[in-house]
């Protein structure tokens, strides 16, 4: 639990215990100097990887071979955030001592999940600064990644951008429109992963899927699952062609494929380059993912600028919340929550500003997904 709560898989991925592919895959944990490399006649970019299997028999550790122990090692990581108590560190150097070629061909690390998700608590220190999620297990693929809305503890309107996803993890951002400075404050973050395809989550159906491309023009993804009635839609842009801030705006939905683009805000152009969307479908109602209860729903075209209640229809302790609006009603615009309960959260439509102060925004559909995450 250390090792996956302190996300040592990211360069230590198992089962090899290691990230080493190529002369690409370099890190630096905090240990090289500036005389790092001078036997190799130049500086070093980095160290490769290290397999943890057999670490037990290989001390001393770190490529100047400063640390004695492998505890030693571990705390040399500090420099990457990791920090632990005493009785963690003991508890994680025992759990690494005991890695070896058999213990690798046991191990109950098994393969990843169809569905994984998590929350994120961040805030946005300028425009160009990009956060990462890694996975609790590597997926088989490179999976489908919604995320948002974002939590309203800084009321500066904002949207959520996510790159680079991969079977190990993505990046993301909180994305504040064009007009505004891009410092954040602190807001919390919901997101689900999920292979390409169709699954059961113990009583909804979910589709994941991708489409490309998307623009400024209205496109059509097309659904492969068979919705006998109109499903939930949670969306995400996971490229920055252009790194303009944008919203998703959908319209059209039905039971076989929905119309959507982006919007930009209205200070600019009005043109966007092409990126590409991943999607959820989500049969209304409720189901099991990970042992965890979902729930999948609509508020009705209720939301606007004011703050309107949507109920889960149950308890979700600990909650993550998602959630798009379904709807094409006015300017520019994104979901946002400003309280969130196991059994219900408060959202509105929040307007950007860049061309005028005015708010107001028509009615819309929001669709939303609710998983509990104690």
């Amino acid at each position: 639990q250390i090792f996956e709560r302190e996300n040592c898989a990211q360069c230590h991925t198992p089962l090899r215990f290691t990230d080493s592919n190529n002369a690409s895959t370099l890190h630096n944990v905090g240990t090289m100097t500036s005389a790092s490399g001078n036997r190799l006649g130049g500086p070093l970019t980095g160290i490769d990887t290290p397999t943890l299997i057999g670490v037990w028999q290989s001390a001393p550790f770190l490529h100047d071979g400063s640390a004695y122990d492998v505890t030693e090692a571990v705390s040399a990581h500090s420099g990457l955030g990791i920090s632990l108590t005493t009785a963690e560190l003991n508890q994680l150097g025992a759990y690494l001592e005991q890695l070896d070629n058999e213990t690798r061909s046991i191990s109950n690390v098994g393969p990843a999940a169809p569905v994984q998700f998590g929350s994120v608590n961040v805030n946005q220190p300028n425009g160009t600064t990009w956060h990462s999620v890694t996975f609790a297990q590597p997926f088989a693929v490179s999976p489908i990644v919604v995320m948002g809305p974002p939590s309203y503890q800084d009321p500066a309107p904002t949207t959520v951008r996510v790159r680079n996803v991969s079977a190990a993890g993505f990046q993301f951002q909180i994305d504040e429109w064009e007009y505004l400075d891009g410092v954040h404050g602190t807001e919390t973050i919901a997101w689900i992963a999920a292979e390409p395809g169709v699954h059961d989550l113990g009583g909804i159906t979910v589709e994941a899927a991708s489409h490309a491309p998307i623009s400024n023009k209205w496109s059509t993804p097309t659904f492969a699952a068979s919705f006998s009635v109109l499903p939930t839609v949670i969306a995400q842009v996971v490229t920055t062609n252009e790194p303009t801030a944008i919203s998703l705006r959908i319209r059209n939905l039905t039971s076989a494929n929905f119309q959507i683009k982006v919007a930009e805000e209205e200070a600019q152009d009005g043109t966007h380059a092409n990126e590409t969307l991943h999607y959820m479908a989500f049969t209304l109602g409720t189901g099991t993912v990970n042992g965890s209860a979902i729930a999948a729903g609509k508020s009705g075209p209720n939301v606007g600028n004011g703050v309107k209640t949507v109920t889960f229809g149950g308890n979700f302790p600990a909650p993550l919340f998602l959630a798009t609006s379904q709807g094409f009603n006015g300017d520019p615009a994104a979901v946002r929550y400003t309280t969130l309960s196991p059994d219900h959260a408060d959202i509105f439509m929040e307007e950007e500003k860049s061309a005028d102060a005015e708010t107001n925004h028509a009615l819309e559909n929001v669709g939303w997904v609710v998983i509990s995450n104690p």
